[in-house]
């Protein structure tokens, strides 16, 4: 499992066939909460975009969407997200500049949720081909090294 504080770093490849979803249909990629909605942080492609965003839900605050980037519908990319344990969220498409959020929780997180959310009503509707959690944070420079060397296959 991954420590109370979240910290951890997630890598995968995804393949979303459809972007910008219609009204309320966020695609969430990677969560990681409570067990609730209340604190959680979240790589997700959020309707009505076709952007892969990080967010980051604190005592039921939710800040905006930092973007990580933009892949093209149909096509594989890979994806990473890195928690240092101190509420930054930080995330890289194929490697490509880092989006960060702060000010997410520092405890209590339990769950790892791919492809939803703890809802169910934010589902990736797309493929994961790969999947690979480290139990420690990673720099932004090492997540885009990591990212970028991810098999797309």
């Amino acid at each position: 499992g991954i420590p109370a504080s979240g910290a951890c770093t997630v890598l995968g490849t995804f393949m979303i066939p459809q972007f910008a979803a219609s009204s309320g249909a966020t695609q969430s990629l990677i969560q990681i909460d409570d067990g609730g909605a209340s604190n959680r942080f979240m790589l997700r492609n959020p309707t009505p975009t076709s952007a892969i965003t990080v967010n980051r839900v604190a005592a039921g605050a939710v800040a905006g969407d930092a973007s990580a980037g933009s892949p093209t519908a149909g096509v594989a990319f890979a994806a990473g997200l890195t928690i240092d344990g101190s509420g930054r969220l930080a995330a890289s498409i194929n490697g490509g500049a880092v989006g960060v959020r702060t000010g997410g929780p520092t405890s209590g997180m339990t769950t790892l949720r791919v492809g939803t959310d703890s809802s169910g009503a934010s589902g990736l509707f797309g493929d994961i081909t790969y999947l690979d959690i480290i139990r420690a944070p990673v720099s932004d420079a090492q997540l885009q090294a990591l990212v970028a060397a991810m098999p797309l296959t």
